[in-house]
């Protein structure tokens, strides 16, 4: 640990390190013997059996019997250097060193070691349980300090960068503190885990555990609050974290879903995992833990009834076994690029296997909803909803209906829905920014359009975080009662911060960096701040727009930093003002050596 007040030693587990004694007299090997005492530090009772108090003679060459190792690698007049390896499963955390000395014709010394030994896991080590065979994945789930996280909607994909930063100086120290004091949650990385973030698009919370999302609508279209507590995110984020599930079967080893933000209670607390996520994309919902709430999450049909009272049937109106799970990615190994994982939680949408896999999850489940009792199709009518979605904020946007009637013959008569409402990224409905009906008489062999119009001074002062809008269309064909029900998740994309990068950035030396973003709004941005991280720098620094930006017009700043040390690194900036917030954006750069000239030659 490198940090200047009280730096430890850290060593991951099943891996040796060495240690020097500093003695007052030269070392004796027929009359002295030297024993290593170590102690779980955080452990509230220690027993050699829990292997949390270890007792490891000083040994001339390595023996397997003993759990831990403490062998002589060579010695001076004054010192003994030692080697000294430990348990690939000893206990994770701060150990205490004790070294007993005694003499055979003499007395005994005992010198306690004033700081503490941090033992971390080791993905390095073949007999560690969290060991993981691919460097790249090494290097980027356990050292890399800084990921990418996407938020946004499937449709509009959102990067911002994220700092994990497990190398900060008091960063194990609190990871620790979680560990051992407050729950089983942890900062994963820091510990040695290889782990990294998830996001999954679309993420159903499945409230009943039925795998289902069970919407009830009323005649009107709306959704009966009081029926309804499943919901979907537009995106939700999770971690995976690499080990062996010997707790389960070795079939289920890899990567295991894990949150540290969970939506509901397991065993009576907010957890969820270590879910495996091959048991998940197989449909082993009863695994531990918590394999059926994640599978609701990646994997759940999306169903919609009408309720039209409590002594009135059910009427299913439509099913989506498509809905849920529309993209789970992380982080690319060694890349600041995305890794569509989809395929590892789940089977292909519309393949029998994934069709199975939902069957066989549904058999387990002890709270399944009718959802194989389809109303009867109805093929003359086909509806097609479409939503331009790559609009920015401050543009209008339409959403369009697109019915083509298929009989030669009959007309039909068609009543249509469709509105725009606010939502967040929990999928949380807010305030209705524009709704119309519509009744149009489809023609024989025809097509017809309906549309509803948007702009942003209707949805500006409404908009939640993510800038996110649900879509809903609820059409009736009168002639033969049949419902159509669809809706859509849709964000307007805020305008992308910019970098100026000077041709050669060099360690130890000035750059400087311009920053700009483009307002795309039709009034003025008043008040605008970003904040930037750069390398080197001790906290953001934050730079103020010293005027109103007009429309299509730039705010634009500059700042300088002096990189540390050759490297790859990024840059990262957020910008704020009083008409929008939250716009982010990353620049990964390549630090260079510095070159100085001695003598006339290049060092």
């Amino acid at each position: 640990m490198q940090r200047k007040i009280e730096p430890q030693l850290v060593v991951r587990r099943g891996q040796p390190f060495k240690i020097i004694l500093r003695l007052n007299r030269k070392y004796d090997h027929e009359k002295d013997g030297i024993s290593f005492i170590f102690t779980a530090d955080d452990e509230d009772k220690t027993s050699y059996g829990q292997k949390t108090l270890i007792a490891a003679p000083l040994l001339k060459k390595p023996d397997k019997t003993f759990i831990w190792n403490t062998v002589l690698d060579h010695e001076t007049e004054s010192s003994l250097h030692v080697n000294i390896l430990t348990d690939p499963e000893a206990v994770i955390g701060k150990w205490k060193l004790d070294v007993d000395t005694k003499k055979i014709d003499g007395g005994a010394y005992c010198y306690c070691w004033e700081t503490a030994i941090y033992l971390l896991f080791n993905p390095w080590c073949k007999k560690d349980r969290v060991y993981l065979n691919s460097e790249e994945w090494r290097d980027e789930a356990v050292l890399n300090d800084t990921g990418i996280i996407w938020r946004g909607t499937f449709n509009r994909l959102k990067p911002v960068i994220w700092k994990y930063d497990q190398f900060d100086s008091n960063i194990l120290d609190c990871s620790l503190y979680v560990l051992h004091y407050v729950g089983k949650i942890r900062v994963c990385r820091s510990l040695g885990l290889p782990t990294r973030t998830i996001t999954n698009y679309s993420s159903a919370h499945d409230t009943q555990g039925s795998l289902t999302v069970d919407y009830f609508l009323n005649e009107e279209g709306d959704l009966i609050e009081d029926l309804n507590s499943d919901s979907v995110w537009t995106f939700h984020v999770w971690n995976e974290v690499w080990m062996c599930r010997s707790d389960v079967d070795e079939k289920f080893d890899g990567w295991q879903a894990i949150d540290a933000t969970p939506q509901e209670q397991s065993e009576e607390k907010y957890q969820v995992g270590p879910a495996s996520v091959t048991a998940i994309k197989h449909g082993d919902v009863l695994k531990p833990y918590d394999n059926a709430f994640v599978f609701a999450e990646v994997n759940a049909d999306k169903v919609y009834w009408r309720y039209t009272g409590p002594t009135q049937p059910l009427k299913l109106l439509r099913k989506d076994t498509n809905a849920i799970g529309k993209l789970i990615c992380t982080k690319a190994p060694g890349l600041y690029e995305r890794l569509d994982i989809t395929h590892i939680y789940k089977h292909a949408e519309k393949t029998l296997k994934e069709r199975h896999t939902m069957l066989k999850a549904l058999q387990q489940s002890k709270n399944i909803f009718a959802r194989y009792y389809l109303n009867e199709d109805f093929n003359d009518i086909h509806f097609e909803f479409i939503l331009k979605d790559d609009i920015k904020i401050g543009d209008p946007f339409s959403v369009n209906l697109m019915m083509t009637n298929k009989s030669k013959s009959n007309d039909y008569t068609v009543n249509v829905l469709l509105r725009v409402d606010v939502v967040n990224y929990t999928g949380n409905i807010g305030e209705t920014v524009q709704k119309r009906n519509f009744d149009v008489v489809v023609k024989a062999d025809s097509l017809h359009e309906v549309s509803l119009e948007v702009n942003y001074f209707e949805y500006a002062k409404k908009l939640m975080d993510q800038s996110t809008f649900k879509i809903l269309c609820f059409a009736t064909v009168k002639d033969t009662n049949f419902d159509y029900y669809a809706e859509d998740d849709f964000r307007v994309r805020k305008p992308d911060i910019k970098f100026e990068i000077p041709e050669a950035i060099t360690e130890g030396k000035e750059s400087i960096i311009g920053v700009s973003i483009e307002n795309s709004l039709p009034v003025p941005m008043r008040r605008g701040e970003f904040t930037i991280s750069a390398p080197g720098f001790d906290k953001p620094l934050k730079i103020r727009v010293k005027s109103a930006v007009p429309p299509r017009e730039k705010a634009m700043v500059k700042f300088s930093f002096i990189p540390p040390k050759k490297g790859i690194y990024s840059l990262a900036a957020k910008f704020i003002c009083r008409e929008m917030d939250d716009c982010d954006g990353y620049q990964v750069i390549s630090v260079q050596y510095s070159r100085v000239e001695m003598n006339g030659n290049a060092d």
